[in-house]
C-alpha cells in the first residue's frame, strides 16, 4: 500500500510538471498576436474612414483641411477674431447629421450648445476643430468615429462607428 501511494504521488507530480511545461511551451509558440491584429484592423478602418470622408467632401465640393488627429473642416465664413483656445467657453449653433445624410440633432430644436474646451464634454474631434476657429465663423466639420462616439454611439440617434457631419456657427466665445 505504501508503494502504491508513493507511485501515485510520483505520477501526480510528473503529470503536473508535464502539464506546466506544456502550458509554458504553448505560450512560447508563435500565436496570433491579438494586439497587433487589432492595431492592423484599426489602421484599416481609419484608412477607410478617411477615404469616405474625402469622397463625401468632394461630392459636397467642400475644400476641407485636416486636423492632426483626423477630423476635417472647411471654414466657409471667416472672421479676423482671435482663435478659440482650450479653456474658452464656446456658444455655438449647429446641425448634426451622419455621413449618410441621416439627421440627428440641431440647435434649432435643442438650443444653442455651450461647451468649455478642454473639459471633455464634447466630441474630441469637435473640440480639436474649434481650436482652429474664431468667434463668428461658420464651418463644415466631419468627425471620424474614433474622435466622436466610437464603438458605442450615443445610445439614441448616433449609431456605433458613426462619422459625424456638423455645420456650426460660433456665436460667442468667453
Amino acid at each position: 500500500m505504501r508503494n502504491f501511494v508513493y507511485y501515485l504521488f510520483v505520477i501526480c507530480l510528473f503529470s503536473t510538471f508535464c502539464t506546466e511545461n506544456q502550458e509554458k511551451n504553448l505560450l512560447k509558440k508563435p500565436h496570433i498576436n491579438i494586439e497587433e491584429t487589432l492595431i492592423k484592423i484599426n489602421r484599416q478602418l481609419v484608412k477607410e474612414n478617411v477615404e469616405k470622408m474625402k469622397n463625401f467632401a468632394k461630392e459636397k465640393k467642400w475644400n476641407m483641411q485636416s486636423t492632426e488627429r483626423g477630423a476635417m473642416f472647411e471654414i466657409y465664413k471667416m472672421t479676423k477674431n482671435q482663435l478659440i483656445r482650450s479653456g474658452n467657453v464656446v456658444h455655438f449653433k449647429y446641425s448634426l447629421s451622419l455621413l449618410d445624410g441621416t439627421f440627428c440633432y440641431s440647435s434649432d430644436s435643442l438650443g444653442i450648445k455651450t461647451i468649455k474646451l478642454g473639459q471633455g464634454n464634447a466630441e474630441a474631434g469637435l473640440e480639436e476643430v474649434f481650436e482652429k476657429l474664431c468667434e463668428g465663423e461658420k464651418a463644415h466639420i466631419i468627425i471620424p468615429p474614433y474622435l466622436a462616439y466610437g464603438t458605442s454611439g450615443d445610445n439614441n440617434k448616433i449609431p456605433p462607428l458613426a462619422m459625424l457631419v456638423y455645420d456650426v456657427e460660433i456665436v460667442k466665445v468667453e
